[in-house]
């Protein structure tokens, strides 16, 4: 291990997905330290790792020359003529070896486990000659890369198909299935035109609020299904409900659910967690 003595060198920052990459390139909007010095000092083609997070991918080798927290692990080749570090970068993050760190990395609890560098250093790996470990690692660059473009497109092309998604419900909802219907103006913001024939209610004409509820009476062992907000996906439904008895609830766990409610998140309505009970529920509250 190398240590900085000014603390000047450029800072890089350990990632799972990116690998060893500059702290500003990184994203990383943590408070930064005020002195680097005694950091530790890496070269390109050194092996970093981070000891809490090895067993989630948070080992790479460094294409720059910079400085890294102290408690990380910095390793080098003996002989550099001897290896191709690509080979090892790819052999070192793969699930194997993964499972290995976790095997090994000792603690309490997930996020307190750690990774000794004696642990790591005996464990065995496969080395074929350089020449071999050349052709792996170009070829596994190449078929990355191809299978990275191909992940790239299709994401590209469900944005698009999102955004149609989106644009053919707005029409459908506001405009009817009949693009010949004669249109009129809605007089409200949020909707420009609808067709002549439809009309508007406030939701209090049409729906009222489920006022049924648990009250302090409601035996300590109940037990019931609670809904959390998380709990309701983008598309209505209801993936993960909690099981409480009435004793060891959350206070906010109150409200009795029957079949045709509706319910809707009024905080962080940006997770569209809207659900519909069409059929007759026991035991459920929001």
């Amino acid at each position: 291990n190398d240590y900085s003595t000014k603390g000047n060198e450029r800072l890089l920052s350990l990632s799972e997905k990116k690998g060893l990459i500059p702290r500003d390139r990184s994203g990383v909007k943590m408070r930064q330290a005020d002195d680097y010095a005694g950091y530790k000092l890496c070269y390109p083609q050194n092996l970093v790792i981070n000891p809490f997070t090895a067993w989630n991918g948070g080992i790479a080798f460094s294409r720059y020359r910079g400085i890294v927290s102290k408690a990380y692990i910095v390793l080098r080749f003996k002989h550099f003529d001897r290896y191709d570090y690509q080979y090892f970068d790819y052999l070192l993050r793969s699930s194997y070896y993964l499972n290995e760190y976790h095997r090994l990395s000792k603690g309490i609890w997930v996020s307190r486990l750690r990774l000794k560098a004696r642990a790591f250093l005996n464990l065995k790996l496969p080395i074929p000659p350089l020449e071999t470990q050349q052709s792996i690692s170009t070829f596994l660059n190449n078929k990355c890369n191809q299978i990275n473009a191909c992940i790239e497109e299709i994401k590209s092309m469900l944005t698009k198909l999102e955004e149609q998604k989106e644009v053919m419900i707005n029409v459908a909802l506001t405009k009817g299935l009949n693009p010949n219907a004669e249109l009129r103006s809605s007089n409200l913001k949020y909707y420009s035109e609808i067709p002549a024939h439809w009309e508007f209610f406030r939701i209090r004409d049409v729906a009222e609020i489920n006022a049924r509820y648990l009250d302090q009476n409601t035996p300590e062992t109940y037990e019931f299904d609670y809904i959390e907000i998380s709990a309701v996906n983008e598309m209505g439904e209801i993936v993960a409900p909690v099981k409480y008895k009435f004793s060891e609830a959350p206070l906010r766990a109150r409200r009795i659910v029957k079949k045709g409610d509706v319910i809707i998140s009024t905080v962080r309505t940006n997770l569209k967690a809207i659900a519909y009970f069409p059929n007759e529920v026991e035991n459920t509250i929001v």
